[in-house]
């Protein structure tokens, strides 16, 4: 972070290398480079005001970047949106104006927004499309709790005709503790209720997210879950958001069609070692050589309900950010039919990790994922086995390399590639 009052400026800048010889399905060759940037300014004006604006660029070598959350893609950020293959430009990221006043912190304008594990909401990665939101928002704080309150634009369709948007209410409270910096219990818990509304086509989808996250001394655990609460649809796009084609000549006088999906996550850790919490965030951006030797064991499992059936859309997919393996979701795969492509979407999964610290050496991470779909037979989507290697250096900049082996299962059918390899190199820095 550079600091010249009244400016702060802020800078990731990073590259990423994919080579796949052989997808399960397709049996294509996949090589991909990437490079993401991001500059965020702050401004600040009289006491308690400031102006707040992000750049983000991702340049990429092929066509297919995962999923688009931000709000100038062609399909709007709700949770049944489909994957949109277009590239991403450069785009706004983030244009707000915030002010701390006496009774609370208000924002308006673009900002990203992050909520739980990230299984919908996510802008943890800097180096991945944040989620955002356009709109009015205030947050309060009372004893240990924090109230928001949001008035939002998700997504503006046609400039003239204001019936096509979708308008998007929100109410969170959170606790306010969220990591130990020390051996002890601390806990962060978060309910979020969600209003979406389109009025062409009688949209309405009311969303419900929990989540907890529990640190015991040197045990973590956290648990999301994403529900609907009421939904209906008329739109004559609906194909677009997970259902079947219908209304394509009237949006007026079409069935409804229910969206009932649901997706959770949870996640446990433990560490062990001369200082155990070196694996919490709390150490994330210390160098290789100021982390004490640690060991970790991980534990992951998260599911996105099927896919759509009749009048009901049961696909939930996860945010993109979570993307467990390099190979069976892997950033740059193209969805095929209902099987997961870059997505954790119809698909259940289970990955265990483990990790070993040394400072003189770096960061070891083997894992291993297995995972299916939800359909009634030839489900599974094989083993996959990871290793991952990262070091920092004292500036901050971190390199490492990711190699995988994947043995696909009958999910995607006799004539698939039975051993699939890949290989990731990545750098990347803030400051």
């Amino acid at each position: 972070m550079l600091n010249a009052s009244p400016l702060q400026t802020h800078v990731d800048v990073g590259i990423t290398g994919d080579y796949i010889p052989n997808d399960a399905k397709t049996h294509d060759r996949y090589q991909a480079w990437s490079f993401p940037l991001n500059v965020d300014f702050k401004i600040f004006g009289s006491p308690g005001l400031s102006f707040n604006l992000g750049l983000s660029f991702n340049k990429t070598t092929v066509p297919y970047i995962g999923k688009n959350l931000g709000n100038l893609g062609d399909t709007p950020d709700v949770p049944f949106v489909q994957w949109n293959a277009s590239p991403i430009y450069p785009y706004v990221s983030k244009a707000f104006v915030e002010y701390d006043a006496t009774y609370g912190l208000f924002r308006v304008g673009r900002r990203e927004v992050h909520w739980g594990l990230g299984i919908w909401r996510n802008s943890s990665d800097p180096f991945r499309v944040a989620s955002t939101l356009d709109g009015l928002e205030w947050n309060l704080q009372f004893s240990s709790l924090v109230f928001t309150a949001s008035l939002d634009k998700w997504w503006e369709g046609d400039l003239n005709n204001h019936k096509d948007d979708f308008d998007g209410y929100t109410l969170q409270v959170t606790t306010l503790d969220e990591e130990a910096l020390s051996k002890g219990f601390t806990k962060k818990v978060g309910l979020s209720v969600s209003i979406l509304e389109q009025m062409s086509t009688t949209t309405e989808l009311n969303l419900v997210d929990f989540f907890a996250k529990i640190y015991v001394q040197s045990f973590y655990s956290g648990f999301e879950i994403l529900l609907p609460t009421k939904s209906r649809s008329r739109s004559p796009q609906y194909a677009q958001l997970g259902g079947q084609e219908a209304c394509i000549n009237s949006d007026l006088t079409c069935d409804n069609q229910n969206f009932d999906g649901y997706a959770f996550l949870w996640e446990g850790k433990y560490t062990f070692g001369s200082e155990s919490l070196v694996w919490m965030k709390s150490q994330a951006l210390l160098s290789t050589a100021e982390r004490p030797e640690s060991h970790m064991i991980g534990l992951k499992t998260g599911l996105s309900t099927g896919s759509n059936s009749g009048q009901s859309i049961h696909s939930l997919p996860l945010h993109p950010a979570i993307s467990p393996g390099l190979l069976m979701f892997n950033t740059y795969r193209v969805p095929d039919n209902n099987l997961p492509g870059p997505l954790v979407q119809n698909a259940f999964f289970v990955e265990g990790a483990y990790g070993y610290h040394m400072p003189q050496w770096g960061t070891f991470e083997p894992s291993l994922l297995w995972a299916k779909t939800n359909d009634s037979s030839q489900n599974n989507l094989g083993i996959e086995a990871d290793l991952k290697y990262t070091y920092t250096d004292i500036k901050g900049v971190q390199g490492g390399i990711l190699g995988a082996v994947w043995l696909s299962g009958d999910a995607f059918g006799e004539t698939r590639e039975k051993t699939c390899l890949g290989l990731r190199v990545f750098a990347k820095t803030s400051f």
